[in-house]
């Protein structure tokens, strides 16, 4: 757990931006976490607005073996036309290896400048692709990211919740998660097909990254609350111990 890879938590993270109630005041949403069928922690996600403006945040734990953590994660922004426009990403992991990731954006524009203290061991960048200027552009951070159609940039249909395309920053590797379609309907939960495409910061030949990319590893539910608000009710990914579930509480 230890050196379990942040590209599989935002990957997690990010597949919150699809749907969720409009934040006029405050909205929370809580979520458990297991690994291979066991639980390991817990997750809520707290979106607010005022006027243009937003704040949102994400307070998580887990304990596995030896290994335990917290992770507090908000970002602040405005909203545009276009969805939410981030202007500051803040990270802090409290663990046995503790660090605080900062990312400053430009408004409708994407990340600036970023910074990991202490900065990450000279192992862990080892063999990584360098960071390509052109995917930054336009990329949000993973809690912007989640509180996207909160803030007014979704459309609210089920086909609109399974079609939609999201470019992710995690202050060290870029991707993108391209939703592709309704892939099953069951009253009223709906799973969607969707490709998780690398962009840059990862390594070529990265275990995680090579089981995240292959086809129909990813699997999110969603489900449709009163008042026609879809809500990702589970998401799956692949990890090389078994399955990281995210499931609403």
């Amino acid at each position: 757990m230890k050196n379990w890879s942040p590209t599989i938590f935002a990957v997690a993270l990010a597949f919150f931006n699809l749907c969720g109630a409009r934040a006029e005041a405050e909205n929370r949403v809580a979520y458990s976490i297991a690994l291979a069928g066991i639980g390991i922690g817990d997750m809520e996600i707290a979106v607010s607005r005022e006027g243009l403006q937003y704040d949102a945040r994400l307070e998580g734990s887990y304990r596995v073996l030896f290994w335990s953590g917290e992770l507090f994660s908000r970002a602040v922004g405005k909203v545009a036309p276009q969805g939410p426009s981030p202007s500051s990403y803040r990270s802090t992991s409290r663990s046995d290896d503790p660090s605080e990731t900062v990312i400053n954006f430009d408004l409708g524009q994407g990340p600036v400048d970023w910074n990991r203290t202490p900065p990450a061991p000279a192992e862990w960048r080892e063999g990584r692709l360098p960071l390509n200027k052109e995917h930054l552009r336009d990329a949000l951070d993973p809690v912007t990211a989640l509180a996207a159609s909160a803030l007014g940039s979704f459309g609210g249909t089920a086909p609109d919740v399974c079609e939609k395309a999201v470019r992710i920053f995690t202050g060290f590797v870029v991707f993108e998660l391209d939703f592709q379609g309704v892939g099953v309907k069951q009253g009223n939960r709906i799973a969607c097909s969707v490709i998780y495409r690398p962009l840059s910061g990862h390594r070529a030949d990265s275990s995680s990254v090579a089981r995240l990319a292959e086809p129909g590893s990813i699997e999110i539910l969603f489900e449709q609350l009163n008042g026609g608000v879809w809500l990702p009710a589970r998401v799956s990914l692949p990890t090389r111990v078994g399955s990281l579930v995210v499931e609403r509480s």
